[in-house]
């Protein structure tokens, strides 16, 4: 089955939308709700697939709050009240706030547990690189993954390039290139 993306403007999902008519007729086995203002739009969304008796799944690394409390509150209401399953809760401070810390991962840790959530992962995102993902595992915080994005994106480029020179034994190229294998010490041939 294919995927639908709906991009809603409204707090609701369902409220005057072609939403409960395209799930009609695709039938799916479940809906997953992403989306800003987890307090508002995410939970009113979920409640009414619910409501619709849909499974419902909120990648909690996909949705986010102006509000930090009214987002966990949001998250733990959605798992306890309206039975989702809560996957990980992804911790992303800002540089100016102090980032992330370790201390923060393991108070997040022991609220999560004493809630009743014990089985929920914890990603951290926010200025990550190979140095703070070191310091995290080192330090024995309790984290689950790390949310890379700026260190990748950017990242020097490797420039190289890649040129096919033979296929099935028959040397090729493209113009302005030669023919068959170029002798490299450094590379070596593998077989597939």
């Amino acid at each position: 089955m294919a995927n639908v993306v709906l991009v809603i403007d409204m707090t609701r999902a369902f409220w005057d939308t072609s939403l409960a008519g395209r799930l009609l007729e695709l039938k799916p086995d479940k809906v997953i709700v992403t989306g800003v203002c987890t307090d508002v739009c995410v939970c009113r969304t979920t409640g009414d697939a619910r409501d619709r008796d849909y499974e419902v799944e909120i990648p909690v690394d996909c949705v986010a709050s102006f509000d930090g409390k009214a987002h966990y509150f949001a998250l733990e209401h959605m798992e306890k009240v309206l039975g989702e399953r809560l996957k990980s809760v992804r911790l992303d401070t800002p540089s100016e706030r102090g980032g992330v810390t370790i201390d923060l991962v393991k108070e997040v840790r022991v609220r999560l547990d004493l809630a009743g959530f014990k089985n929920v992962g914890i990603l951290v995102s926010g200025g990550i690189n190979l140095e703070r993902i070191s310091h995290f595992l080192d330090s024995g915080a309790p984290v689950d993954g790390f949310g890379v994005g700026s260190y990748i994106s950017g990242a020097r480029p490797i420039d190289f390039a890649a040129d096919l020179h033979q296929i099935d034994g028959k040397p090729i190229a493209k113009r302005g290139r030669i023919p068959g294998i170029t002798a490299n010490p450094r590379l070596k041939k593998e077989s597939m």
